[in-house]
């Protein structure tokens, strides 16, 4: 089985996620900011899977990252406006998969 290196991303809550309860509008404005910065990562080629998880947990979302090392995967995610305010934090982690079980991989 010939296998390829992915990155796993967890966005999880971060420090700031509640600073904006009261703020619906702003809330609404980064909500989108961060949705755009993942399509242009689905643009661009560097993400291959994302998603929010609905059980409004701590864990609030996943992507896989296509990129050559730990340190690019990142430096792509850590433009996410989300993640500079303070609301997500992110977690990566290499991971192994199968060649051609996900999408372009």
């Amino acid at each position: 089985m010939r296998m390829t290196a992915l990155y796993l991303g967890l966005l999880v809550r971060g420090p700031r996620f509640n600073d904006w309860d009261e703020k619906p509008d702003e809330l609404a404005r980064l909500q989108a900011a961060h949705v755009a910065h993942i399509e242009e990562m689905f643009r661009t080629g560097r993400a291959v899977v994302a998603g929010p998880l609905t059980d409004d947990g701590f864990l609030r979302g996943a992507l896989i990252f296509r990129a050559e090392t730990l340190d690019e995967a990142a430096a792509f995610a850590l433009t996410d406006p989300s993640i500079q305010a303070g609301r997500l934090v992110l977690e990566i982690h290499p991971w192994m998969v199968q060649a051609g079980v996900l999408p372009g991989v």
